[in-house]
């Protein structure tokens, strides 16, 4: 009961001390427990050799060394691959391929999409007398008829106007100052998932992928580019959610 008890002081010990020394290293916890497991199956040999019982180890460990070998070759083949995939799915995107990534924004009429490569917007209409039709399926007139229509709900006005701004640049309520068009939303309007959906980024992106959307995105859609301050405000948010939230990932 005694080695019990100790062994389990020590293991809390072990952790406590690597959550010390690697806080402020960028690990992801599968790293930091790996690590934690490395030290514990160390202390753990340290013991059975100070007490002398390693023998039947050594033996053990020759058996299994071969089995041991193909693991971790096999492991790092894995690791490789996703790797491999990732840049190529990265330089896929950037390549301006078919198939490539998209953003989408939700407000409570429409849910708009951007596509990455090419740069060009597009949204569904959620509610109202054209529910299930897409924006570029109505002609300008429409379009302003619609900007009245959902001015209960500003970022529904924001992206509708953005839209306009992109593909109708000679509209007659196009705004004059970019202060009186666009009101710019908070992080605080943003989970995670929302957050994903507007770089257009799935669950295992790391905070490279994250920096690299952004950086596209933003050569698409900053003001000083003839985008909208609304959106590139959004975009903005999204990438600070993302990399908060994937900095609380990592042990600290």
């Amino acid at each position: 009961m005694i080695r019990i008890a100790f062994a389990f002081v020590l293991a809390l010990g072990a952790f406590a001390l690597l959550r010390m020394l690697l806080g402020k290293t960028r690990l992801t916890p599968q790293q930091f427990f790996l690590i934690y497991g490395a030290v514990l199956v160390g202390l753990a040999l340290l013991y059975l050799g100070i007490t002398g019982r390693l023998n039947w180890i050594f033996g053990l460990l020759g058996a299994a060394l071969p089995f041991l070998v193909r693991g971790i070759q096999m492991f790092f083949h894995f690791a490789s691959l996703r790797a491999l995939l990732r840049r190529f799915r990265n330089w896929k995107t950037a390549q301006g391929g078919p198939g490539g990534q998209t953003s989408s924004v939700d407000t409570r009429y429409f849910r708009m999409t951007l596509d990455h490569d090419s740069g060009s917007m597009d949204g569904e209409i959620l509610e109202g007398p054209h529910a299930g039709s897409r924006l570029s399926a109505l002609d300008l007139m429409q379009l302003e008829a619609l900007l009245g229509a959902v001015d209960d709900d500003p970022e529904s006005v924001q992206v509708l106007r953005a839209y306009l701004d992109r593909n109708h640049s000679g509209w007659d309520g196009g705004p004059t100052d970019d202060g009186d068009r666009e009101a710019k939303p908070t992080s605080g309007n943003l989970d995670v998932r929302e957050a994903l959906e507007v770089l257009g980024l799935d669950d295992d992106a790391t905070e490279e992928d994250v920096i690299e959307a952004h950086r596209r995105l933003m050569q698409k859609m900053h003001p000083d580019r003839g985008g909208s301050t609304y959106l590139a405000a959004r975009i903005n948010d999204a990438k600070a959610v993302l990399l908060a939230h994937l900095g609380k990932q990592s042990p600290s």
